[in-house]
């Protein structure tokens, strides 16, 4: 049973690895102009007791080089982040949204957003404006790239906070904005007012901070003009979505299923080897900026 002198230590050790979690990590990705909340989810995230950290204190302990006490106040400490975590881990996005305005008291401003080089001008008129870019959102730029041609890819926006995607976008030559869609303070600042059309093909449970139907609610207000495009991975949230006023609501569970029912009634044909060469041709020919 951990005494007293113990439990003391432990406690120093908690608070030694939050503290230097966010003393080393958060400094770094605000330099990077990656903003508070990538810079303050992964503090969080790391903040562990490793066990390797119990590996070199047994060594020392073995060797004479420091107390058993030490070793089991790391153990203890070891087991209280492992617990934390848990709990921390799945609530990161909404304890920074607690943590952010001491961050912002600090003079640690949320930064609005980062625009990315584009040969459009600030004035330009987007047809289509995607708020985050996953695979249905790459996919449909492939698409509609195979359908308008490439010069139609100057009339498409992207707005998303994953630098490695910013940066293939870029390279293909479709304008983008470095911004996190959850934080809506700065959506309002990255080009929206300026699009026709603005889709989300990103589901709720990779969405992080807002839901399909909160960024919905939000868009009619910012953007009344635009016509809407949003994501539901349920049939009740679809209707909610439509009744909120949602211009479409992109099922990927029902377009997909009627794809493969096609698939299936060509296989009761006979027919399925020419729907399998066109896919796996199409598969060939296909180069995505999310693979």
């Amino acid at each position: 049973m951990p005494n007293a002198t113990i439990l003391i230590i432990a406690a120093s050790v908690l608070v030694f690895v939050y503290l230097s979690r966010f003393l080393t990590v958060l400094p770094v990705l605000i330099s990077l102009r990656y903003g508070n909340r990538v810079a303050t989810i992964p503090s969080l995230n790391l903040a562990q007791v490793s066990e390797f950290s119990l590996v070199l204190t047994a060594l020392g302990v073995q060797m004479g080089h420091v107390p058993k006490d030490l070793l089991l106040a790391i153990i203890v400490a070891f087991v209280f982040t492992a617990l934390i975590s848990s709990f921390v881990i799945p609530k990161s996005h909404g304890l920074f949204r607690k943590i952010n305005p001491l961050l912002e008291m600090m003079g640690l401003k949320e930064s609005k957003h980062v625009k990315m080089e584009s040969s459009q001008g600030e004035d330009h008129i987007y047809d289509i404006t995607f708020l985050g870019l996953f695979k249905e959102g790459s996919s449909l730029i492939f698409e509609i790239t195979d359908r308008f041609g490439k010069d139609y890819l100057k009339n498409i926006n992207v707005i998303d906070y994953n630098p490695e995607s910013l940066k293939s976008l870029k390279a293909e030559g479709i304008p983008c904005h470095y911004c996190d869609i959850g934080h809506l303070d700065a959506l309002i600042h990255s080009g929206l007012e300026k699009s026709k059309i603005i889709v989300c093909t990103i589901p709720d449970h990779i969405l992080k901070g807002i839901t399909n139907l909160k960024l919905l609610r939000e868009l009619k207000k910012i953007v009344p003009h635009a016509k809407i495009v949003v994501t539901a991975e349920t049939l009740e949230s679809a209707k909610a979505m439509y009744k909120e006023g949602a211009d479409y609501v992109f099922i990927p569970r029902i377009i997909s299923s009627r794809h493969l029912a096609d698939a299936l009634e060509a296989m009761e044909k006979g027919q399925l080897q020419g729907i399998r060469d066109i896919e796996l041709k199409e598969l060939n020919e296909r180069e995505e900026i999310v693979a």
